[in-house]
């Protein structure tokens, strides 16, 4: 157990790297460039009438090197949510975008910071 090479090993380094990925001071930044996504995955897994709208969504991530997280974004609004299947063979902002998804769905606040910030009004 533990040994490079096994699942074990793999894992705990992409859990490793998605605990760096989110304590970088830039990555919330970063997932509002994907907010329309994570945005749209937790509609659609909470109203299937919200689906087509994160169709269009996923349209922006038809490159192949998005394969991965579109097949688990499908996974998350069919009901599933284990987080560790969900984020085998991620990469890039792929985890970080689908942690973000599965926090919104626990809790919609932790989405807060994402959501489009109304024009502060001047006195």
């Amino acid at each position: 157990p533990g040994e490079a090479g096994t699942p074990n090993h793999a894992r705990k380094y992409r859990l490793l790297a998605l605990e760096a990925k989110r304590n970088f001071a830039g990555t919330r930044h970063e997932l509002r460039r994907h907010a329309p996504v994570i945005l749209a995955a937790c509609m659609a897994a909470q109203d299937p009438e919200q689906r087509p709208v994160l169709g269009q969504v996923l349209k922006r991530y038809a490159d192949a090197s998005w394969k991965e997280m579109v097949a688990a974004i499908h996974r998350i609004v069919e009901g599933e949510h284990d987080e560790e299947s969900l984020q085998e063979a991620q990469f890039g902002d792929g985890p970080i975008i689908l942690e973000a998804i599965l926090a919104g769905l626990r809790d919609p606040q932790t989405l807060a910071d994402l959501l489009p910030s109304e024009p502060s009004k001047a006195e």
